[in-house]
């Protein structure tokens, strides 16, 4: 296994985003659950278990975090592959499948005097989730393309 193959600068850009999004989320998730769900102004982040789910929330967006800067500090091309891809599947999960099942759109409402944060934060989550997405399939293309696994089987 090739851990020393070249990581394109992009991929690295890349990685940048998932660590501040990954910060943003543990801020969140340990200290402002709002920062995220601004669209649920009337929401009760102290109500019931409500607190130790986002700290759950808040602790494994750190923890993803810390395995990114480890891939990035060994410029292991296979941890980064990996946190993208689990970031990547984690994402879609939420934004697609969670979200749309799970809301209660009457908790929800626009803001009506929104900030330039506010803005932001309606795009950001689909910022993050393409540079996932670009990451997963560039460093998939780079680790696994035809050429290098047609050297790596072994020829009896």
């Amino acid at each position: 296994m090739n851990t020393h193959l070249k990581i394109p600068g992009w991929i690295y850009a890349c990685a940048a985003v998932v660590i501040v999004s990954g910060l943003m989320g543990f801020y969140a998730g340990i200290f402002n659950p709002g920062l995220f769900f601004g669209f649920m102004p009337n929401m009760d982040w102290e109500a019931n278990q409500l607190p130790f789910l986002n700290g759950l929330w808040g602790t494994r967006n750190l923890s993803m975090v810390l395995v990114m800067i480890a891939g990035i500090a060994l410029r292991n091309p296979y941890i980064m592959f990996a946190i993208f891809l689990a970031r990547t599947l984690t994402e879609i999960q939420d934004m697609f499948f969670l979200a749309p099942s799970r809301l209660d759109p009457s908790l929800m409402q626009a803001a009506e005097a929104t900030t330039f944060f506010d803005q932001f934060m309606t795009f950001f989550p689909f910022i993050v989730i393409g540079a996932e997405l670009a990451a997963v399939i560039g460093l998939g293309m780079l680790l696994f393309r035809k050429k290098k696994m047609d050297q790596s089987i072994p020829t009896t």
